[in-house]
C-alpha cells in the first residue's frame, strides 16, 4: 500500500498520499499534515516526533524538553488504513500547548514491535516523513484552529 506516508487532504473528507512531501501546508480548513499508516500487527507503543528543519538542512525537536506531540499504549492492528493528522501543536511542561512557526517539518512515527523491549533499538520501526512547509496565513490562530 505505500505505507506509512506523508498526506493531504483532499479537501472532501479523505487523505491522499504525499510521499514526495512537496506540499506546504496553510494549518487552516484541514489543510494539515497527516501520516497515513496501517498496523499489520498489534503494537505496544506509538510515539510521533515533529522536528523544525534548520535552514542548514539539520533537524531539532519543536520542544525538547517535552520531545514527543503524541504517543499511545497497547494499539490493535489496523482494520484499515489510518491516518494522524497534526495541527501543529504541541505540549509542554505545565502549561498550555504551543503552536509551530511557519517553517520547514517533519515528522517520525515510532512503533514497538510486539513483546518488544523498549530500551532495544532493534525492536522500533520508525518512519520519517519527507520534509514539508508549513505557511499558515494567520499564524496567531495557534491549537485552536
Amino acid at each position: 500500500m505505500g505505507l506509512p506516508a506523508l498526506g493531504i487532504s483532499d479537501g472532501a473528507g479523505s487523505v491522499l498520499l504525499d510521499p514526495d512531501g512537496d506540499h506546504t501546508y496553510t494549518m487552516q480548513d484541514g489543510d494539515i499534515p497527516y501520516i497515513a499508516y496501517y498496523f499489520g500487527y498489534p503494537v505496544e507503543r506509538l510515539e510521533i516526533q515533529a522536528y523544525r528543519v534548520t535552514r542548514g538542512g539539520k533537524t531539532k525537536p519543536v520542544n525538547p524538553a517535552v520531545s514527543l506531540i503524541d504517543a499511545a499504549d497497547h494499539l490493535g492492528r489496523s482494520a484499515a488504513p489510518e491516518v494522524y493528522g497534526w495541527d501543529g501543536s504541541y505540549p509542554r511542561k505545565g502549561t498550555k500547548p504551543r503552536t509551530v512557526k511557519n517553517g520547514d517539518y517533519l515528522l517520525e512515527m515510532r512503533v514497538l514491535k510486539p513483546l518488544g523491549d523498549p530500551d532495544n533499538p532493534d525492536h522500533w520501526e520508525t518512519f520519517t516523513s519527507p520534509r514539508f512547509s508549513i505557511d499558515d496565513p494567520d499564524p496567531r490562530s495557534g491549537a485552536t484552529r
